[in-house]
């Protein structure tokens, strides 16, 4: 690991002064000393442990691309933005206008719901209903 200027190598640094130790590998292990004698609780050790492996990503590993993320766009009906929110398996879909490029929103399934239950063809549209 190096000692860059980025977000991660302070939290690294931080981490390796509060266990005293230089490496990950090292660092990883007095983490898991310091659960088995009682000095770390088990969502911390849980939560240290993650920060070191969140270390190690890159963006391009946590990250959607735009082409490929789930949208609708403000003007689509309802029960249509119901279908994709089913068949992504979502239960919150970003909402566009124009282009995906202009995100406007979120759509929760739970606001949807209450929408969808008003009789056929008084549904809002999908920005009144949005986030």
């Amino acid at each position: 690991m190096d000692g860059g200027s980025d977000g991660h190598s302070t939290i690294w640094s931080r981490l390796s002064r509060l266990f005293g130790h230089d490496d990950e590998e090292s660092l990883e292990k007095a983490i898991l000393e310091a659960r088995a004698e009682g000095e770390v609780e088990p969502d911390e050790e849980s939560m240290l442990l993650g920060i070191l492996r969140f270390n190690d990503l890159q963006v391009q590993d946590t990250m959607i691309p735009r082409t490929d993320i789930d949208c609708v766009p403000d003007d689509m009906p309802l029960p249509e933005v119901a279908r994709v929110i089913v068949d992504s398996g979502h239960s919150r879909i970003p909402v566009y206008k124009d282009t995906r490029d202009n995100m406007v929103g979120i759509l929760h399934a739970k606001d949807l719901l209450r929408c969808l239950i008003e009789p056929a063809g008084k549904h809002p549209a999908v920005a009144s209903v949005m986030r």
